[in-house]
Protein backbone atom coordinates (compact mmCIF):
# COMPACT_ATOMS: atom_id res chain seq x y z
CA UNK A 1 0.00 0.00 0.00
CA UNK A 2 1.28 3.47 -0.83
CA UNK A 3 0.26 6.95 0.26
CA UNK A 4 0.97 9.96 -1.88
CA UNK A 5 -0.11 13.46 -2.77
CA UNK A 6 -2.58 13.61 -5.62
CA UNK A 7 -1.84 14.98 -9.05
CA UNK A 8 -4.25 16.68 -11.45
CA UNK A 9 -4.65 13.37 -13.30
CA UNK A 10 -6.04 11.80 -10.06
CA UNK A 11 -8.92 14.24 -9.53
CA UNK A 12 -11.63 12.27 -11.36
CA UNK A 13 -10.68 9.09 -9.48
CA UNK A 14 -10.82 10.99 -6.19
CA UNK A 15 -14.28 12.34 -7.03
CA UNK A 16 -15.57 8.91 -8.12
CA UNK A 17 -14.30 7.06 -5.04
CA UNK A 18 -17.24 5.84 -2.94
CA UNK A 19 -17.88 7.75 0.27
CA UNK A 20 -17.80 5.79 3.48
CA UNK A 21 -21.32 5.24 4.73
CA UNK A 22 -20.25 6.09 8.29
CA UNK A 23 -20.06 9.83 7.65
CA UNK A 24 -22.31 12.28 5.86
CA UNK A 25 -20.94 12.35 2.34
CA UNK A 26 -20.36 15.27 0.03
CA UNK A 27 -22.17 14.68 -3.25
CA UNK A 28 -19.94 14.01 -6.25
CA UNK A 29 -21.38 17.01 -8.10
CA UNK A 30 -20.36 19.23 -5.18
CA UNK A 31 -16.85 17.74 -5.15
CA UNK A 32 -16.59 18.32 -8.89
CA UNK A 33 -17.67 21.99 -8.44
CA UNK A 34 -15.23 22.47 -5.56
CA UNK A 35 -12.34 21.12 -7.65
CA UNK A 36 -13.39 23.15 -10.71
CA UNK A 37 -13.68 26.37 -8.72
CA UNK A 38 -10.46 25.89 -6.70
CA UNK A 39 -12.00 25.23 -3.27
CA UNK A 40 -10.53 21.72 -3.47
CA UNK A 41 -7.27 21.15 -5.28
CA UNK A 42 -5.14 18.23 -6.32
CA UNK A 43 -2.24 19.63 -4.25
CA UNK A 44 -4.52 19.57 -1.16
CA UNK A 45 -5.62 15.98 -1.81
CA UNK A 46 -3.98 12.74 -0.78
CA UNK A 47 -4.65 9.16 -1.73
CA UNK A 48 -3.96 5.61 -0.70
CA UNK A 49 -3.30 3.04 -3.41
CA UNK A 50 -2.93 -0.71 -3.30
CA UNK A 51 -1.19 -2.07 -6.39
CA UNK A 52 -2.35 0.99 -8.33
CA UNK A 53 -5.98 0.76 -7.20
CA UNK A 54 -7.39 3.70 -5.24
CA UNK A 55 -8.40 2.47 -1.77
CA UNK A 56 -8.57 5.72 0.20
CA UNK A 57 -8.67 9.49 -0.04
CA UNK A 58 -8.32 12.62 2.06
CA UNK A 59 -9.61 15.86 0.55
CA UNK A 60 -9.08 19.28 2.05
CA UNK A 61 -11.13 22.41 1.33
CA UNK A 62 -10.11 26.04 1.30
CA UNK A 63 -10.89 29.45 -0.08
CA UNK A 64 -9.84 30.15 -3.62
CA UNK A 65 -7.48 32.95 -2.57
CA UNK A 66 -5.51 30.85 -0.06
CA UNK A 67 -2.33 28.85 -0.54
CA UNK A 68 -3.25 26.30 2.14
CA UNK A 69 -6.56 24.57 2.92
CA UNK A 70 -8.81 25.40 5.86
CA UNK A 71 -10.51 22.08 6.59
CA UNK A 72 -10.34 18.36 6.02
CA UNK A 73 -13.73 17.67 4.42
CA UNK A 74 -13.36 14.08 3.19
CA UNK A 75 -11.59 11.09 4.71
CA UNK A 76 -12.56 7.72 3.22
CA UNK A 77 -10.91 4.31 3.23
CA UNK A 78 -12.25 1.22 1.52
CA UNK A 79 -13.82 -1.36 3.79
CA UNK A 80 -11.30 -4.01 2.71
CA UNK A 81 -8.29 -1.97 3.94
CA UNK A 82 -6.64 -3.72 6.88
CA UNK A 83 -5.91 -1.52 9.92
CA UNK A 84 -8.01 1.40 8.70
CA UNK A 85 -7.11 3.51 11.74
CA UNK A 86 -3.39 2.96 11.17
CA UNK A 87 -3.66 3.79 7.47
CA UNK A 88 -5.67 6.93 8.32
CA UNK A 89 -2.92 8.04 10.72
CA UNK A 90 -0.27 7.49 8.04
CA UNK A 91 -2.34 9.33 5.44
CA UNK A 92 -3.01 12.35 7.64
CA UNK A 93 0.56 12.40 8.97
CA UNK A 94 1.98 12.55 5.44
CA UNK A 95 -0.42 15.32 4.40
CA UNK A 96 0.13 17.37 7.57
CA UNK A 97 3.90 17.11 7.14
CA UNK A 98 3.55 18.37 3.57
CA UNK A 99 1.30 21.25 4.64
CA UNK A 100 3.82 22.14 7.38
CA UNK A 101 6.60 22.30 4.76
CA UNK A 102 4.37 24.72 2.85
CA UNK A 103 4.02 26.96 5.92
CA UNK A 104 1.04 25.61 7.86
CA UNK A 105 1.47 26.47 11.55
CA UNK A 106 -0.92 23.77 12.83
CA UNK A 107 -2.82 20.77 11.48
CA UNK A 108 -5.87 21.60 9.38
CA UNK A 109 -9.27 21.23 11.07
CA UNK A 110 -11.58 18.26 10.58
CA UNK A 111 -15.17 18.93 9.53
CA UNK A 112 -17.75 16.61 11.08
CA UNK A 113 -20.40 16.67 8.36
CA UNK A 114 -22.96 14.99 10.59
CA UNK A 115 -23.16 18.24 12.56
CA UNK A 116 -23.28 20.94 9.88
CA UNK A 117 -20.98 23.85 10.40
CA UNK A 118 -19.01 22.26 13.23
CA UNK A 119 -15.25 22.39 12.81
CA UNK A 120 -13.13 20.36 15.18
CA UNK A 121 -9.35 20.73 15.37
CA UNK A 122 -7.47 17.60 14.42
CA UNK A 123 -4.27 16.99 16.42
CA UNK A 124 -1.10 16.01 14.64
CA UNK A 125 -1.93 12.38 13.97
CA UNK A 126 -0.03 9.61 15.70
CA UNK A 127 -1.26 6.10 16.57
CA UNK A 128 -1.97 6.91 20.21
CA UNK A 129 -4.31 9.80 19.38
CA UNK A 130 -6.72 8.05 17.01
CA UNK A 131 -9.30 7.68 19.78
CA UNK A 132 -8.83 11.35 20.74
CA UNK A 133 -9.57 12.84 17.32
CA UNK A 134 -12.65 15.07 17.56
CA UNK A 135 -15.21 13.79 17.14
CA UNK A 136 -13.72 10.57 18.45
CA UNK A 137 -16.86 8.56 17.83
CA UNK A 138 -16.96 9.25 14.10
CA UNK A 139 -13.27 8.78 13.34
CA UNK A 140 -12.64 5.83 15.63
CA UNK A 141 -15.84 4.07 14.60
CA UNK A 142 -15.16 4.75 10.95
CA UNK A 143 -11.79 3.04 11.00
CA UNK A 144 -12.08 0.40 13.71
CA UNK A 145 -15.59 -1.02 13.43
CA UNK A 146 -15.02 -3.18 10.34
Amino acid sequence: MSIRAAEESDVERLIAFPSDSGLRAIERDQLRRDFAEGRMRAQWSWLVEDEGALVGRALWWGRTNLALPLSLDVLDLGEHVDDRAGVAVELLSAAHADFAEQGAKKPVEWVDRRDRGRHDPVPQPRPSCVAKWPPASSVQALFTSF
